[in-house]
């Protein structure tokens, strides 16, 4: 969106992380932050997400040493929500899945000529899926 226009950047090593259950909670100056991250090693850009009030929301996506994109994840609330997606060093799709509120929903992998090789569609017996329910109980009370 073009909102992100104006949206502050700064690199992970600006900022303080605190953990929030099993989700990374992003502080700056003592308060949760807001904006771009891109997290850079051996002066490598290794990924680039985005914070809304200290969590992880929207698009992070993930780069190899070679530049290429290893991984695109989705994040609602510090959890991992909507599309995900990892890729062979070749660029190739290794998988892609849908989460909803940190709980795999369903996923399809792929070898890397890129024929299906699995699928998997969350059984509503699993805990996973008592787990799912909770989180939604706890989002619409949000």
């Amino acid at each position: 969106g073009h909102y992100l226009v104006n949206m502050i950047e700064i690199t992970l090593d600006e900022l303080e992380v605190r953990i929030d259950g099993e989700a990374p909670v992003f502080f700056l100056g003592g308060r949760p932050f807001s904006g771009r991250v891109k997290e850079v090693r051996s002066n490598r850009l290794s990924s680039t997400f985005v914070v809304s009030d200290g969590y992880k929301s929207g698009l992070e996506v993930i780069y190899s040493d070679t530049g290429s994109i290893e991984a695109r994840h989705n994040f609602l609330v510090g959890l991992l929500h909507g599309c995900v997606e990892n890729f062979y060093a070749n660029g190739g799709l290794e998988d892609r899945s849908e989460f909803e509120l940190g709980v795999c929903v369903r996923s399809i992998s792929y070898d890397k000529a890129g024929a299906e090789i699995d699928r998997f569609v969350i059984a509503e017996s699993s805990p996973e899926y008592q787990r799912l329910l909770m989180q939604r109980k706890l989002v619409r009370m949000a």
